[in-house]
């Protein structure tokens, strides 16, 4: 990390401004993407990624793929999850072990199938 000495005083002086024009330029270049999705301008660049994803398509890219759709499951997320509160637990951490099994509670429903 760089000592106070080695960065730009201009820098110090400019920071309470550069992060929230950072972050507007952020939203702005969002909004702007948004507005071509909406108006279909990008339909050229998806339909040509898409074209070149299906030349990856093989049986062993389905099932790296299935095993990264498994990983954001309701069981995979609930498992580390628990572990994580059996973890806070046996370090005598039981305020963050029921924090953990708190997050996990409401999203149970959402584990049923559409």
């Amino acid at each position: 990390m760089p000592e106070q000495a080695d960065r730009p005083r201009w820098l110090d002086r400019c920071r309470w401004l550069l992060v929230p024009a950072a972050g507007l330029g952020a939203l702005g270049v969002f909004a702007k993407v948004a507005r071509e999705v909406q108006e279909r301008e990008t339909t050229a660049v998806d339909r040509a990624v898409s074209l070149a994803l299906h030349l990856l398509d093989s049986p062993f890219m389905d099932a790296v793929m299935r095993g990264f759709t498994f990983l954001g499951s309701f069981p995979a997320v609930a498992a580390v999850v628990v572990a994580a509160a059996i973890w806070r637990v046996r370090s005598r951490d039981r305020r963050s072990a029921v924090a953990l099994a708190a997050s996990i509670s409401p999203s149970a429903g959402s584990a049923t199938p559409r």
